[in-house]
């Protein structure tokens, strides 16, 4: 899984929403043992290709976008191999849990 400010993409996502597609999502990622970065909001499917299913976040309000930017500039600083304002992948570390209710 990529994600980043605007959106995410998923690889090998089964049961994958169409493209254009609207659907509710949970978001999960575990910074520490005790701290876990989490939203819930709504995407769309932007394209669905080889490179796999691509997202963008819908109806993101100030706050959680400044929350989303400080929280991948700390983990770009964390982690020296990512660069400042790129997408950050963690394949086995966030969770994203794709609601069942679609526009």
């Amino acid at each position: 899984m990529d994600w980043g400010e605007s959106g995410f993409r998923l690889i090998n996502f089964e049961g994958a929403p169409s493209k254009g597609e609207r659907f509710a999502f949970r978001f999960e990622l575990p910074l520490t043992s005790e701290d876990i970065f989490e939203f819930e909001t709504w995407a769309e499917v932007m394209e669905i290709s080889e490179r796999g299913l691509t997202a963008q976040y819908l109806n993101i309000d100030d706050v959680l976008a400044n929350h989303i930017h400080e929280v991948l500039r700390v983990l770009s600083i964390l982690d020296p191999t990512v660069p400042s304002g790129t997408a950050i992948t963690y394949d086995c570390y966030a969770l994203l849990l794709i609601s069942k209710t679609r526009l």
